[in-house]
């Protein structure tokens, strides 16, 4: 059944980002227990973006060059946020989260867990 393999929903599976994370997974859900493994092997943050003076980070982030996080945000690692991404003002992104590049959370979003593509 092509409706339950990677390639059928997902074009950037080699994608720097994402290529450890799916390496030698045949469904989608086995990348959600891979992800929490590859985030605990963070051993420091790194914000390359924008941070809005009244974010608020805790814990292991990356912050890819270009992103920007807006007023008010709260971010607690592991997380991974890719480039040129826009995390609006009130979001709440919570640990084990891996966002990709060019991708907007909207404004009061909370994200739990979850891998969200390109």
């Amino acid at each position: 059944m092509d409706e339950l393999s990677l390639q059928y929903y997902f074009e950037k599976l080699d994608a720097p980002m994402f290529a450890e994370v799916f390496a030698g997974i045949q469904y989608p859900w086995e990348a959600l227990q891979r992800k929490d493994d590859i985030l605990f092997q963070f051993q420091k943050s790194d914000v390359k973006g924008t941070v809005h003076p009244t974010a608020i980070i805790t814990g292991l982030v990356q912050i890819h060059a270009g992103a920007e996080i807006g007023a008010h945000v709260v971010i607690e690692g592991p997380v991974i946020i890719g480039e040129n991404t826009i995390v609006r003002s009130g979001a709440l992104i919570r640990p084990f989260t891996v966002i990709g590049s060019n991708v907007v959370i909207g404004h009061s979003s909370e994200i739990k867990s979850s891998i969200i593509m390109d």
